[in-house]
């Protein structure tokens, strides 16, 4: 390792920067009477220079940066192409944002007759759960071409009709017809079941607990974006298969799952825009389902599931919101 002293000016070089003409000058000078001035004015022009020189590369710099800055400004919108904040978002973890979308679970259900099955149970009421939904505004539910395909299948086969369910409060519905370019589907809730909600009111009160709240009427519009991207966490509520969860204030065993964003899915006549999550941790039960970022914002409706060879598990499928005319402006503009 080289010795730090090594670097300081040897006697040679100091020798060398006395014996410059203008040093000499100044030194002789100081020696000679009424030679001060002149020496000031040397002085004074020495210090113009250096001025000048640091005002200069002050320019300079000052340019350089103001360069960068309209560098940064036009690379700005090549950030974001992708859909990705240019820089990551704050921490959070999954508790709010899973809260919200439990409230905003709807299940999709076909009742019928009871003596479809068995003619003992002729004139009771029963229901299959069929799917999922997400509630995206007031008496607004969200779910994709593949649930309705089903809902419409099983109730022509059992003679019975679609409902929804949210928490506790059935719903009749009226079906809005799929969107072509994103394969969703809005359905309007009309009239809600009051004798079943009298009824679950009366069990809750036997057992202390508070009031039910109909969340249908009273549900925000939902915070919603066209624009997931590569490597984003993806959350759902689903009917999945822990048999232990609590349904107190629901009808089915709902939990939360979650993975990231794996790929989209080539442009098709099916939907403009479809991404797939990465191996899922566990099954997944009904399509339908409302997929959200750790945010609360909602990113498109689980719609199906696939592998691969290599896969030990499978894959979701998620239509995105693009194309439809409730999300897309454009769209609902033309």
């Amino acid at each position: 390792m080289r010795d730090n002293a090594s670097n300081a000016p040897t006697s040679k070089s100091q020798l060398g920067t006395l014996a410059k003409p203008k040093n000499l000058l100044k030194s002789w000078g100081s020696l000679v009477p009424g030679a001060s001035v002149a020496l000031e004015m040397l002085n004074q022009l020495d210090g113009e220079r250096v001025d000048a020189r640091i005002q200069e590369a002050e320019t300079q710099l000052k340019q350089l940066s103001e360069s960068q800055g309209i560098l940064a400004q036009s690379l700005a919108p090549l950030k974001g192409a992708s859909g990705a904040p240019a820089s990551p978002p704050p921490f959070r973890d999954w508790s709010e944002a899973a809260g919200e979308f439990m409230t905003r679970s709807a299940l999709l259900a076909v009742a019928f007759d009871g003596g479809f099955h068995d003619r003992r149970n002729a004139g009771r009421e029963r229901f299959n759960t069929v799917g999922h939904g997400c509630l995206v505004a007031p008496n607004a539910v969200l779910t994709c071409r593949e649930v309705m395909d089903l809902v419409n299948g099983v109730a022509k086969h059992k003679g019975g009709r679609g409902v929804a369910i949210v928490g506790m409060a059935w719903y009749e519905i009226e079906a809005g017809p799929i969107d072509e370019a994103s394969g969703l589907c809005i359905l309007k809730l009309t009239k809600r079941d009051d004798e079943r909600w009298g009824e679950f009111h009366a069990m809750i009160a036997k057992i202390g607990a508070p009031p039910l709240v109909d969340l249908v009427p009273k549900i925000a519009p939902v915070k919603h974006t066209i624009m997931p991207w590569i490597g984003q966490e993806v959350g759902f509520i689903h009917s999945g298969e822990a048999e232990n969860a609590s349904t107190l204030f629901t009808f089915e065993h709902l939990q939360f799952d979650s993975s990231v964003v794996s790929h989209f899915v080539r442009i098709s006549r099916e939907s403009l825009k479809t991404f797939v999550t990465a191996v899922l941790p566990g099954r997944v039960v009904h399509a339908g389902a409302g997929v959200f970022g750790r945010d609360g914002t909602l990113l498109g409706i689980l719609s199906n599931t696939e592998s691969y060879a290599s896969d030990a598990g499978r894959r979701a499928l998620v239509r995105s919101l693009v194309g439809h005319p409730r999300f897309t402006p454009q769209r609902a503009k033309a």
